[in-house]
């Protein structure tokens, strides 16, 4: 149970935003949603003050801790030449060079404002490259928070049907029901049943989608040869394999 401000603040933010928050993953329930004033290092405060270790760090952005001196001084020297522009800047193009040169898999980069963004782009993309138009994902797999990969990320367990045939389930109302036609979901680590799927389905499958490491279920790392042996069936078939 969080202080009297937090839970005043809570009350207040329902008032103007659905459950009070502006990703439902921040919803924690009526009375127990902590609510931040400020961070530093890897602690953060609440609106009662109290002071908290945060694991969380932004879902990983924050690697060097909150308020980390030399971010802020970069960031307010890069503030005062302009917050916003409608074109391309040489910072960006420093950036992109810079994860090129790190990364040796990237040939090119092209950024997005947000992860949901990104896949959705890069599952566009496959399709256009390919021609085809279904989707392979994992359950219990998160890829944002688009039709197109929203799919069997929570739900009770036996909503998903025999693992050897999986039934795709949406993880929110509002996803239309034609768009299963267009998902194959399967366990992730799954070797066998992906070499099923892709032998029956793989001239058919523009990308499989998959998280190296299934963050989003708490890190459930990929069985040895898992991620190999996507790579191989992908280029195979000639889909685009999206590790994301």
């Amino acid at each position: 149970m969080f202080g009297s401000k937090t839970q005043a603040l809570q009350n207040r933010a329902q008032k103007v935003i659905p459950l009070g928050v502006n990703s439902n993953f921040r919803f924690w329930g009526d009375g127990i949603t902590p609510y931040v004033q400020k961070a530093k290092g890897a602690y953060l405060w609440d609106a009662d003050d109290k002071k908290y270790i945060d694991y969380r760090m932004a879902f990983g952005p924050i690697i060097l801790g909150h308020s980390y001196d030399e971010v802020d001084t970069k960031v307010i020297e890069e503030i005062q030449k302009g917050v916003l522009f409608a074109m391309t800047g040489e910072l960006e193009v420093a950036v992109a060079e810079m994860i090129v040169e790190m990364s040796p898999a990237i040939d090119m980069v092209r950024m997005a404002c947000s992860g949901t963004e990104a896949t959705m782009h890069a599952i566009r993309v496959a399709r256009a490259y390919t021609g085809r138009d279904l989707i392979l994902k994992f359950e219990g797999n998160y890829h944002g928070f688009h039709d197109h990969t929203l799919w069997s990320t929570y739900a009770p367990v036996e909503s998903y049907g025999n693992a050897r045939s999986p039934i795709p389930v949406p993880a929110s109302s509002g996803i239309p029901k034609s768009m299963r036609e267009f998902i194959i979901t399967l366990p992730f680590n799954d070797m066998e049943g992906f070499e099923r799927v892709m032998k029956s389905y793989g001239e058919q499958i523009a990308a499989v989608i998959t998280e190296p490491c299934q963050g989003n279920c708490a890190a459930i790392n990929p069985q040895e040869g898992f991620l190999q042996l996507i790579r191989k069936k992908t280029e195979e078939y000639g889909c685009v394999f999206i590790s994301v």
